[in-house]
């Protein structure tokens, strides 16, 4: 019966990279065409002097979207 081989890590391939998500400044987003209609929103929930990525402000609008109006 033969063996059966178990990879060691030596062995694996070697893991793909993936770079860090890019970050930029609240009046770069505020200037981007991609966010012109939310502008606003942008304005209201953005921190001057913080950096963000795509993803955090994709889900910071998310979040403000879908917040309740009292």
């Amino acid at each position: 019966m033969a063996k059966s081989k178990t990879v060691t890590d030596e062995e694996a391939p070697p893991a793909k990279f993936t770079p860090p998500e890019q970050s930029f400044s609240k009046e770069q987003f505020l200037k981007s065409p991609k966010y012109r209609s939310k502008r606003d929103v942008l304005n209201a929930i953005l921190e001057n002097d913080k950096k963000y990525t795509k993803t955090e402000v994709e889900n910071a609008i998310k979040r403000f979207s879908s917040q309740k109006i009292n």
